[in-house]
């Protein structure tokens, strides 16, 4: 028999984990991943204060995608892989 410690566990090793709050939102602005909120508002404060209304558009996707590369980045890092190793 299970201990309910180890049935808690076993449930939750199965799940996966939960969008942060506003990701949708994200998704349907088109922007890739899962950049936070937070980050996106941001690039676009920031980036429009410095150019404006282009700065609107290219600022959350130019502060996404930096996030991504730092994400895979990290997690190369944390599997010991180099980018030589990689799939084939």
């Amino acid at each position: 028999m299970m201990f309910q410690e180890e049935r808690a566990a076993s449930a939750y090793a199965g799940r996966r984990r939960r969008a942060p709050r506003g990701a949708h939102l994200i998704g349907i602005a088109g922007i890739a991943g899962a950049a936070t909120m937070r980050n996106v508002s941001r690039g676009v404060i920031s980036v429009a204060l410095a150019h404006g209304l282009l700065g609107l558009y290219l600022g959350p996707v130019v502060i996404s995608v930096f996030h991504e590369l730092v994400v895979a980045w990290t997690r190369l890092g944390a599997t010991g892989q180099t980018p030589e190793s990689g799939a084939h």
